[in-house]
Parts: structure tokens; C-alpha cells; sequence
């Protein structure tokens, strides 16, 4: 069997929201995965911290956090890259005018956009967007890359220069292998483009269409074992 690059999604991928537990099935699934010489990783909006909850249930060659801005191979740091100060107090000063809720992502923390001293932030996460979508959309523009998820009841707001996929593409090169020999599996739109770059991808039954539409393969959920279900049924 050739050698391959697994990555995954975490939240509605290889855990229920908001649960913090991968399901023993999947946890088997992950190690034979490994133990037959594949590379096994995450790839999260999540940071650091959060992701460690799930590694002690079972162990990754590396992990891409928040959304690619902040990613590690075996220890090692392969990409470290914030919003800039001047991105940060320009969001800081929208989200203040408009008197918006948002926690700040740093590598390892959530904290309150009061509570920001010119720390390294990662991820700007808005909530309850319903009514500013519009204007809000209009205030990024080109300059951030942002989801807005279940039609404004978030929107989380990143570099221009990071994504999952452009992670992943840094972890191919140090395994010395190339997109043909990734597999993904995502439920969301931040894995767009990582889906595109894989040569298989594999979508969650919850996740949006738009995803659906660039996938290989559609699974179960993840309360159904969908990651299992997809290794097994498609032989992947």
C-alpha cells in the first residue's frame, strides 16, 4: 500500500459538537491508519489547547490550527502567522463601534476583545452577525479571509495568507509527498479549498453543499461514525 497524508477536520468530523471525546471506533480507525505507515492529522479552526483535548484519545503526525494560521509537524513549529497589529486594530475598532461580541483566538487562548494587549491573535471569532452580515461583509472585503456559519451565528475572520490548504501543501513538503496522495475529510466551508488540493476528500452528511459539490465522497455524520463508515465503504 502506498504511503498517504490523512487529515482531518475535528467539530461534526471526528467529534459531535460540543462534545470533546472521539468515539472508540474512530479512535481504532486513526491508529491502524498509522500503524500501516500512513501520516495521520488534524486540521481545525481550533487552537492549540483545544485540540490537545482529543490528542490524549489518540496520536497525530501533526495538527493545522486555526484555520492554518498556526500549525505543528511531530513538536515541530511550521507555521506561526497572526493577524498583524494593524489588521487587529482595525477589526478591534469595527467590533467596538458596532458593540459586537467576539472572543480572540490566540495560539493557545480565547480571550475577550477588552482584554487584548497587543497579543499574537490568530482567529477574530464574531457572534450573532444575523443583522450586519451586509455590512460586515462590506468591511472585510478583500483584506481577511472569513466564514460566516448557520447564517450568522458566527463569523470568524483569519489572514489573507493562511488557509488549511496552504498548510497542508507545507506538511506534504516535509513528508516529501504531494496533494495526490492526501485524503480529507471536513464538514465545512474553511475545507474548500483543502478538499480541492487532495487528491480524495471525503464530506460529512452535515455538511453544506458547497462542500459536498467539491468532494470525492459523502459519508455518514459524525454521530453515525461517518469516518469510519467512509474508510471502510470506500476502501479509502
Amino acid at each position: 500500500m502506498d504511503k498517504k497524508i490523512y487529515v482531518f477536520d475535528v467539530g461534526n468530523t471526528l467529534i459531535v459538537k460540543p462534545d470533546k471525546t472521539i468515539s472508540q471506533a474512530t479512535c481504532d480507525a486513526l491508529k491502524s491508519l498509522r500503524q500501516s505507515g500512513n501520516i495521520v492529522g488534524i486540521a481545525s479552526m481550533r487552537n492549540k489547547e483545544q485540540l490537545m483535548c482529543i490528542k490524549p484519545m489518540t496520536t497525530f503526525d501533526f495538527f493545522i490550527g486555526l484555520n492554518g494560521s498556526y500549525v505543528e509537524s511531530n513538536g515541530n513549529v511550521v507555521i506561526e502567522s497572526p493577524l498583524s497589529s494593524k489588521d487587529m486594530e482595525s477589526i478591534y475598532g469595527y467590533v467596538s463601534e458596532n458593540r459586537m461580541k467576539c472572543v480572540l483566538h490566540t495560539k493557545t487562548n480565547l480571550i475577550s476583545a477588552d482584554d487584548w494587549h497587543n497579543e499574537k491573535v490568530f482567529v477574530v471569532e464574531l457572534f450573532n452577525v444575523e443583522q450586519q452580515v451586509e455590512r460586515l461583509t462590506n468591511f472585510l472585503g478583500n483584506r481577511f479571509t472569513y466564514h460566516i456559519w448557520e447564517r450568522g451565528k458566527t463569523c470568524d475572520i483569519y489572514s489573507k495568507t493562511v488557509s488549511k490548504s496552504i498548510a497542508l501543501q507545507k506538511i506534504c513538503i516535509r513528508y516529501g509527498m504531494n496533494g495526490q496522495n492526501c485524503i480529507a475529510f471536513g464538514d465545512g466551508f474553511n475545507d474548500i479549498e483543502l478538499f480541492k488540493f487532495c487528491g480524495k476528500s471525503v464530506a460529512m452528511a452535515t455538511a453544506p453543499d458547497e462542500l459536498k459539490k467539491v468532494a470525492t465522497y459523502i459519508t455518514k455524520s459524525a454521530k453515525d461514525d461517518g469516518v469510519v463508515w467512509a474508510l471502510n465503504n470506500y476502501k479509502l
